[in-house]
């Protein structure tokens, strides 16, 4: 199926993130809606399987005036969660928001505040939400939210992942838990939950060392297990170094777990952009222990040394264990983008990568000198079986707004 334009004409956003309704096939993505000025939640819902959406702005949490990072996840039977950053008109109070619908994405209720910030002091950033829907746990239906919490942002201070719970379909949230050391800088993590009802927590640490981490949880969020190390991480450069590249490109975590009844159910996967080789590339590493151990990083991306390959996002099949990886590269015109979706059937051992943008685009649109940003990260849920639905930032209209494609 041909891309499909998700932001209507007239409109602008980036930083998409998608979830699709296991049970009838609705897709929800959110995204930063820019057009008015300040960043805001745009919600794009499609009832066809992505060939047409509807989009809907969801209203801010009062005192707050702009939203960011926005994750959106699906729960049985035709509940959707969608999390973010909100902040005062200052720029400053860094506070995470939630909205949850209940009726598959129509509507969502009001927004309510999972974790406050407070001035230069406290900076709530970076958030990933995952609703539970393990099949054999009596976790089920619970919320798990992790992100950045800044603190001293502004007087050289430091970072960790906070893990917050809701057990009530996102009321209320309970305290929230600190999974790593205050000496720390970390990144923007992502969650993962076994068939099982394990949790998973993947993330960053980018200072005393650059390194990839797994934090677990077998008892719904109540307790977490050490940091558990993945790989050491070589950052890519920011913005790339490519002529008319202005962008940022931030190290992100992204993880997930094999729910299916294949023979590499409960295989994890861990997933990162990585400089080793002298330019950026989307690395892989696995775990078959629930993350004691993971194999030596390989890259998923097939392509000739040299290009630049960025914003990996993974999602793994629950019922074949199918793996899909998309990233953006410049593997085609050194000066443009593509999105490519990097696809193993065999548990990671083998890749084969293909082409899903139908026309390379330059990340700037027709900004007559480079943009600082096209977000942060891209993304992609699987259909079942084996298809799946990706969404990025696109400028191929000029403007950045969130493209699809359906790889049903």
């Amino acid at each position: 199926m041909p891309n499909v334009q998700l932001t209507p004409n007239g409109r602008l956003a980036q930083e998409p993130s998608v979830a699709f309704n296991l049970l009838d096939g609705t897709i929800v993505s959110a995204a930063i809606d820019f057009t008015t000025g300040p960043p805001l939640t745009a919600v794009y819902r499609s009832g066809n399987g992505g060939v047409s959406f509807t989009q809907q702005i969801l209203p801010l949490p009062a005192g707050y005036v702009g939203a960011e990072s926005h994750s959106v996840s699906y729960g049985f039977p035709n509940l959707f969660v969608i999390a973010c950053h909100v902040f005062t008109a200052d720029g400053l109070s860094g506070t995470i928001a939630t909205y949850v619908s209940r009726d598959n994405g129509n509507t969502f209720d009001p927004p309510v505040i999972a974790q406050r910030g407070y001035g230069t002091f406290v900076n709530n950033v970076e958030v990933g939400v995952k609703f539970d829907t393990s099949q054999v746990s009596s976790y089920t239906g619970n919320i798990y939210l992790c992100y950045t919490h800044q603190y001293n942002p502004d007087f050289f201070g430091g970072s960790v992942m906070f893990f917050q719970r809701s057990q009530d379909g996102g009321i209320t949230w309970d305290t929230p838990v600190v999974l790593t050391a205050g000496s720390n800088q970390i990144t923007r993590g992502e969650i993962t939950v076994s068939i099982t009802g394990v949790i998973y927590v993947g993330y960053i640490v980018t200072n005393p060392v650059n390194q990839y981490q797994v934090i677990v949880s077998f008892n719904g969020g109540t307790a977490f297990s050490s940091s558990l190390p993945v790989s050491s991480v070589v950052p890519v450069p920011s913005p790339l170094p490519v002529a008319g590249f202005g962008f940022n490109v931030l190290p992100m975590a992204n993880i997930a777990v094999d729910r299916s009844t294949s023979p590499n159910q409960g295989t994890l996967y861990a997933v990162w952009q990585d400089n080793r080789a002298g330019y950026a590339d989307v690395l892989l590493a696995r775990s078959v222990d629930g993350g004691l151990s993971w194999t030596a990083p390989q890259s998923v991306t097939g392509a000739s040394a040299g290009a630049q390959h960025f914003f990996p996002a993974i999602d793994v099949s629950p019922v074949t264990g199918v793996i899909k990886i998309v990233y953006y590269t410049n593997q085609i015109t050194t000066s443009l983008l593509d999105v490519f979706v990097a696809e193993s059937t065999n548990g990671g051992n083998t890749f084969t990568n293909l082409r899903i943008t139908d026309s390379s685009f330059n990340p700037n649109g027709i900004s007559p000198v480079p943009v600082v940003t096209i977000g942060n990260f891209i993304d992609v849920t699987i259909v079942p079986n084996n298809g799946f639905f990706a969404v990025w930032t696109d400028a191929l209209s000029g403007f950045q707004q969130i493209y699809g494609s359906n790889g049903m």
